[in-house]
């Protein structure tokens, strides 16, 4: 239901007393009354609902309910990257690490921005402009177990293991390989976790990461070597496809763009198409659904267990847990992280590095993951 019916509905029976606030996120709001109710119509996307449920409805329901005001829990922090506003009122969430501030907001209808978020700052409608290091105050969800380290990137289960036999709290946004070393790039992340393959005309083997590293002149951030990860075709267990060659005129459900797997997929059937010199562009058109994008390797095996996929792409260790599901193998890749200089020395990512490189992580890495003779070492520091 779009604003302009909410507030027509609101007239036929009462009053309408606003429709729209100058606040981001949350500017298509409804305020009326109707027979001396007051009613509040929340935007849908969910960032911008809680938002203005925060400011608007919270302390409505608090003084209906003889509560008083109630104090909001407020903490000090420092911008820990460059931010340009709209020039409107805005209420931007945030996440906390280690007592720097950063945007958790990636647009009001996506609702990541609040599970990456502690709070949020209020920013004046003057402001155009915060610069890193600038002193800020947030005001709290309630309360909040703010990370050790914030990590973006490429899914992978050997993440849980790391943050298990580290003790560090995690705040994991997996945002896909691009998303990793965006993140690093804006200063929004302390590690990413990347895994995007690069291969020149003529070159034998994919590199991985550091030619993409090149390219965006990252100087201000390390690579260090993660792990080898074995990726496949996954398929029910009476499929008949045996290899990527099967797929035409079969249904795939394929990674999201910007994701290390879907780009090694294209890496493999470029070579697959080299082999047997036929058109690429050709092979892949005859795959129904290799344009699709699936955010999660969980999507990809439901995709496939329902039967709306006959074959998905990810890691051995999804067809492990899963004893519907066979694994086809027809790569490995690597796994490696990605850190800014600047947060290098810091207890946490000492301890995560630490972490890595121990015996103990090679050895509780699940099915299809395994350490490299350079685990946990810098591979990489221009």
């Amino acid at each position: 239901m779009c604003i302009r019916d909410r507030y027509r509905l609101i007239d036929r029976a009462g009053e309408t007393l606003a429709h729209g606030v100058n606040i981001k996120p949350g500017k298509p709001v409804v305020i009326g009354v109707i027979k001396s109710v007051p009613i509040i119509g929340l935007p849908g996307n969910p960032t911008s609902a809680l938002m203005i449920f925060n400011e608007f409805v919270a302390p409505l329901l608090r003084k209906s309910l003889g509560a008083g005001a109630g104090t909001r829990k407020t903490e000090k922090g420092i911008m820990g990257t460059d931010l340009r506003s709209e020039g409107r009122q805005q209420l931007l969430p945030v996440g906390m690490v280690r007592g720097r501030v950063y945007p958790a907001d990636r647009g009001s209808g996506a609702i990541t921005s609040l599970s990456g978020a502690d709070g949020f700052i209020e920013i004046p409608p003057k402001t155009e402009f915060i610069e890193s290091g600038t002193p800020v105050e947030v005001t709290l969800f309630g309360e909040v177990e703010k990370p050790d380290l914030q990590i973006s990137g490429g899914f992978c289960p050997g993440l849980d293991v790391l943050e298990d036999l580290s003790g560090l709290r995690f705040r994991t946004l997996y945002t896909g390989s691009s998303g990793g070393f965006s993140a690093i790039a804006a200063k929004t992340a302390d590690i990413a976790g990347v895994n995007l393959p690069s291969k020149s005309k003529g070159q034998a083997e994919a590199l991985y990461n550091i030619p993409i590293m090149k390219n965006m002149e990252l100087s201000e951030a390390v690579l260090v070597r993660g792990y080898r990860r074995e990726v496949g075709l996954l398929v029910r267990l009476d499929s008949t496809i045996k290899g990527l060659e099967d797929l035409p005129g079969k249904h795939l459900i394929n990674r999201n763009r910007g994701s290390g797997i879907r780009a090694l997929l294209d890496l493999k059937i470029e070579e697959l198409a080299g082999e047997k010199e036929i058109n690429k562009k050709e092979f892949t058109d005859s795959i129904h659904g290799y344009s699709s994008g699936a955010k999660s390797e969980v999507a990809v095996c439901e995709a496939v267990l329902s039967g709306k996929a006959d074959a998905g792409v990810g890691l051995r260790n999804c067809a492990e847990k899963n004893n519907d599901i066979k694994f086809i193998k027809i790569a490995e890749e690597e796994y490696d992280f990605l850190i800014r200089k600047e947060v290098l020395d810091t207890p946490e990512v000492q301890k995560f590095l630490q972490t890595l490189g121990s015996k103990e992580f090679a050895s509780k890495l699940p099915a299809g993951l395994q350490v490299c003779e350079r685990t946990g070492e810098i591979i990489y520091n221009e």
